[in-house]
């Protein structure tokens, strides 16, 4: 086989292949731990908390996750609200 006019074998090409997309598995991974890690927290925020407020609720969760993963380079402040706002409002 030819890629870019020299001879490749297969198995480079299917390794190639693979390396493509395993950067993909690992961030969706990720990101999985990272939102099961979020509802953990999420649950002692409101054993912590003392308010029956719903809104107080979830300003004190956006406010301890955006410390816990924003302020530490773990999830961009977009990364953050885009996840947040998939479930936010069922809490």
């Amino acid at each position: 086989m030819y890629e870019h006019n020299n001879i490749v074998c297969l198995t480079g090409r299917v390794s190639r292949l693979i390396d493509v997309f395993s950067g993909i598995i690992n961030i969706k991974t990720d990101m999985t731990k990272i939102r099961s890690e979020m509802m953990s927290k999420c649950i002692k925020i409101r054993n912590n908390i003392e308010t029956t407020d719903e809104t107080e609720l979830k300003e004190a969760i956006r406010k301890q996750l955006y410390i816990d993963y924003v302020e530490s380079n773990i999830l961009s402040k977009s990364d953050l609200d885009n996840e947040l706002n998939e479930w936010i409002n069922d809490i």
